[in-house]
């Protein structure tokens, strides 16, 4: 399951994701973490030819939402904060 594609992830259960990106199944290569507000962070990683942003609220203390996603358009609420360079080492 290591080769997953951007389909095959969005077909996963909210757990099986949640699984697939923190339980070690998987090359995922977190990038970055930002917050929304007090209460929520959402951790940015790289899987294979996508991103995967996870929502973790504060107060739930739990992962409330994930989202994936390829295309530039997306990270342009991170080009302030990531260095091309760092990511340039994560897309290797």
């Amino acid at each position: 399951m290591c080769n997953i594609t951007i389909s095959e992830f969005r077909r996963l259960s909210f757990d099986r994701k949640q699984h697939f990106i923190l339980g070690g199944m998987t090359n995922a290569c977190f990038i970055y973490h930002r917050k929304i507000g007090d209460d929520t962070t959402v951790f940015l990683y790289h899987v294979n030819n996508f991103f995967v942003e996870m929502f973790y609220g504060m107060k739930k203390g739990k992962t409330t939402m994930i989202n994936c996603f390829i295309g530039p358009a997306e990270l342009e609420q991170y080009i302030d904060t990531i260095h091309l360079n760092e990511l340039k080492t994560v897309l290797k």
